[in-house]
């Protein structure tokens, strides 16, 4: 079954419907992109500190609690190491609701009529993204905690990935159908 440019012929409420579908997902991708933002800044030690905390109950002192400098510049939350459910629990819903988007997502990438060296990049190459990114969360924990750099590469190449693909997909969906 040939499905190189489908999608220029679907009827326009299926178009409609798609367009508004990646929209809708982009928001809550894209939301999520900024969440990280918010917890990590996009940084290495960011990361890191997201999962193994930046301190210990043992480091804490009295002053920590009463600083009453909750909204200076130099005030840093305290952040401890997410326990092993947390960890699992993240994982899981992560790679799960990952695994969803980028199926529906490869699905309509596979009705274009981009080359299909580049469908292949599309549709492969973000489940390999999910697993080094969420896996290596996963080996952070545990404390290896030169993963971070594998966490924050693969997360950028997954977001990059995402975009390209809804770029695509929505310009292909405003293409004129082929006769």
């Amino acid at each position: 079954m040939k499905l190189e440019g489908k999608i220029h012929n679907l009827p326009g409420y299926a178009k409609a419907f798609l367009f508004a579908f990646l929209l809708t997902l982009s928001f809550g991708y894209y939301t999520g992109v900024l969440f990280i933002k918010h917890t990590t800044e996009f940084t290495s030690q960011g990361i890191e500190e997201s999962y193994n905390g930046n301190q210990t109950e043992e480091e804490i002192t009295e002053d920590d609690w009463e600083n009453d400098d909750w909204e200076g510049e130099n005030f840093q939350p305290l952040k401890y190491k997410k326990s092993e459910q947390e960890i699992i629990s993240i994982i899981h819903e992560h790679v799960i609701s990952f695994s969803l988007i980028f199926l529906l997502l490869g699905v309509i990438v596979l009705l274009t009529s981009i080359p299909v060296w580049l469908k292949k990049i599309l549709i492969i190459e973000p489940f390999i993204s999910t697993v080094l990114t969420f896996g290596g969360i996963w080996m952070l924990w545990k404390d290896i905690t030169w993963m971070k750099y594998i966490v924050m590469f693969s997360g950028v190449l997954l977001t990059i990935t995402f975009s390209v693909s809804v770029i695509i997909v929505m310009q292909q969906l405003l293409k004129k159908p082929t006769s």
